[in-house]
């Protein structure tokens, strides 16, 4: 019979693995933007910037943003995290059941926790469509429509 991990030991290894998955990504992508830039990102670089340099090739302080920019910012940061949420949520009803040797009620619940995971992400994205679809046909309606009235 082969020998199982002590869930003491397995828990913290799962979410330790989940997070190196999650943020590697993030962590090549540094790498490689600041080897594209001939010499790097120094200090002097970066306070040039946020003191209202030039703001440059690979520039990531745009101090010019309008609302609407800062807005879709934020809505993208918002979505990113509802991602970040239900991965974090599949994985750990995965684990739920995967661990539940056969224990219906931890089955039960892990898949209350996947269908319920699945269904707040298409509520989201469903909702983002909808957003996205009415302000861009409401932006581009109102841009087409010239005022009547006054002198031409």
């Amino acid at each position: 019979m082969p020998r199982r991990l002590a869930p003491t030991l397995a828990v913290p290894f799962f979410l330790l693995a989940s997070l190196g998955m999650i943020f590697a990504p993030t962590l090549a992508s540094a790498q490689a933007a600041s080897s594209n830039q001939g010499g790097g990102f120094g200090l002097n670089e970066t306070v040039n910037e946020i003191n209202g340099g030039t703001g440059g090739k690979g520039s990531t302080y745009d101090l010019s943003a309008t609302p609407e920019q800062i807005i879709g910012r934020i809505i993208k940061y918002i979505l990113q995290f509802t991602g970040i949420v239900f991965f974090i949520l599949m994985v750990y009803a995965g684990f739920i059941w995967m661990t539940a040797q056969g224990d219906e009620k931890k089955i039960k619940e892990a898949q209350g926790t996947i269908k319920a995971a699945v269904i707040g992400i298409l509520i989201v994205a469903m909702a983002y469509g909808i957003t996205s679809y009415v302000l861009t046909n409401v932006s581009g309606a109102a841009s087409n429509t010239t005022a009547t009235g006054g002198t031409q």
